[in-house]
């Protein structure tokens, strides 16, 4: 079989199918990559050294609840992938019922040597994600999650009865949505940056993309969703190895060792405390990116230099808003109101002083909120007039 979409990679066909919907491109892009990860499972790889790279991931969009259309995103991605009938996750679940689910997932494939390979691979879709971690810092269940990522050969979890439940090569794919604030609800300040939280992607949108008053379903979109599932199911197929062209490998190379170097400078690519494990863990994400655009584009399993600068610059635009799923988790709630009115005077561009106050006063006196705009000002995030009382963003 061959694939229906013809001169479009799956990723392309499926913006399309997605353009008239108020949810961020960003969204759906990751979406995306996040349903053909899915589709390989366990069965693509890349061997890096002494490592084997998996293509799974952990998406989280991030964005006011109701605003950004998050959930949506997510439902029309899942819709298709259901469509593959291959093994998903409930967004409530307990760190046992996960485990078992596992277990009970373990399947084969012959790889293209002829060896008859095992792996429980899944795929989580949960709206939520403080339902799928807890909300009440279920720390054993963070660690869980961040073990699974590395997608182990062999994963051994004693359960109560002493007795021990292997799961054999795990494979975990997480999509997942969650509101700003998940962090404070879900995390301890310290354990910001590392662990989990650097195994993910966080997608932040503030806004829908368009406003769309009378959503309707074209015949072409109908044709164009029965061609994303024919052909995610043919990447569903796809086994083997994935690697680098000779011309890819120089150019990641280089990029690689331009990274490091500056890293071991201080220079890293996000310049925030909290991302500095994510940075030293960004190859790997980049890597995974590549196995899934790579399938995206067709069935060859060799990684060309289009690919990689694709995947560089999808993730270089995701990283721009990044920081902000951290904002305000300092070490005091003047933390949290900075970083609220950092984002409603961006929006606004410029407002009256007292007038911003009517929108804080029930979370704030009024010293706090002067002195946070103090801090504001001091740090050049904004510009105040004395004389009009207007608080100007700068950007």
């Amino acid at each position: 079989m061959s694939r229906i979409i013809k001169n479009a990679s799956w990723l392309d066909a499926y913006l399309k199918y997605v353009d008239n919907t108020e949810s961020p491109t960003s969204y759906h892009v990751w979406t995306a990559l996040s349903c053909i990860a899915g589709a390989l499972q366990r069965k693509c790889y890349m061997t890096w050294g002494l490592e084997t790279i998996y293509p799974n991931m952990y998406v989280v969009l991030v964005g006011s609840a109701g605003r950004t259309r998050k959930s949506l995103a997510i439902n029309i991605g899942q819709n298709i992938f259901k469509e593959l009938d291959l093994v998903t996750v409930s967004e409530s679940i307990t760190p046992q019922a996960l485990i078992t689910k596992m277990v009970n997932a373990t399947t084969t494939y012959i790889d293209p040597q002829g060896l008859v390979r095992p792996h429980s691979s899944l795929t989580c879709f949960s709206k939520e994600l403080s339902t799928l971690l807890g909300a009440n810092q279920n720390f054993q269940y963070l660690a869980y999650m961040t073990d699974f990522w590395d997608s182990h050969d062999s994963w051994t979890y004693e359960t109560i009865k002493r007795s021990e439940d292997p799961i054999i090569g795990m494979c975990l794919n997480i999509l997942a949505a969650s509101a700003p604030d998940w962090m404070s609800s879900m995390l301890p300040v310290q354990a910001i940056g590392g662990g989990f939280t650097s195994r993910c992607i966080f997608v932040v949108e503030t806004n829908k993309a368009k406003h769309i008053a009378l959503p309707t379903i074209t015949k072409d979109q109908e044709h164009l969703k029965r061609a994303l599932v024919h052909d995610l199911k043919l990447i569903a197929l796809y086994q083997g190895e994935y690697s680098f062209t000779t011309e890819a490998s120089e150019i990641y190379k280089n990029w690689y060792l331009d990274q490091s170097k500056n890293m071991d400078a201080g220079e890293y690519p996000i310049d925030d405390p909290n991302f500095r494990a994510y940075c030293e863990r960004r190859s790997t994400h980049l890597r995974k990116m590549c196995i899934a655009l790579q399938a995206s584009n067709g069935d060859s399993r060799q990684i060309t230099p289009e690919t990689w600068s694709q995947a560089l610059t999808i993730l270089e635009n995701t990283e721009k808003q990044m920081t902000d799923v951290f904002g305000g988790l300092g070490r005091s709630d003047q933390g949290q109101l900075i970083y609220e009115m950092i984002q409603y005077i961006g929006k606004k561009g410029k407002i009256n002083r007292d007038a911003m106050y009517k929108n804080f006063y029930k979370h704030c006196t009024w010293r706090e909120f002067n002195e946070a705009l103090d801090g504001m000002r001091a740090s050049g995030f904004v510009t105040y007039s004395l004389e009009t009382r207007t608080i100007t963003f700068n950007g």
